[in-house]
């Protein structure tokens, strides 16, 4: 229960009881951040490149822009941008957070995924 601090009894099968018996209580445990990351294959969505010289001889632009936006359940949002070459198929992004998030890559401004990750289950996200 994200309205209580940890430690707060949050329910407990009894209010009276004799002496010995068993009382069942559940204690309240906020989710701890922890380190999450997620790993794009840039060359799989952009397609790549061969040669970094077009027919001309002209320089082709082998950079994109990729922009990781990660949103917690309260709705806070972090923006992770940076550029990656289009050959790239093991781009990687960590981030800290708790609980469930939703993930939003996007690639020179259009979106590629999004998606949810529930960091007590899993701490790694794949975006092939």
């Amino acid at each position: 229960d994200s309205d209580e601090e940890d430690g707060v009894v949050l329910k407990q099968s009894s209010k009276k009881a004799k002496e010995g018996a068993t009382i069942t209580i559940t204690v309240n445990k906020l989710p701890e951040e922890v380190e999450g990351t997620v790993v794009v294959n840039i060359k799989n969505r952009t397609g790549g490149y061969e040669s970094n010289i077009d027919e001309e001889g002209n320089p082709v632009d082998t950079d994109v822009f990729v922009d990781i936006i990660i949103t917690d359940g309260d709705g806070n949002s972090k923006t992770y941008s940076n550029r990656s070459d289009k050959n790239n198929e093991n781009y990687k992004q960590t981030f800290k957070a708790k609980g469930e998030v939703t993930i939003e890559v996007y690639i020179d401004d259009q979106k590629e995924y999004e998606g949810h990750m529930d960091l007590s289950k899993e701490n790694t996200l794949t975006v092939n």
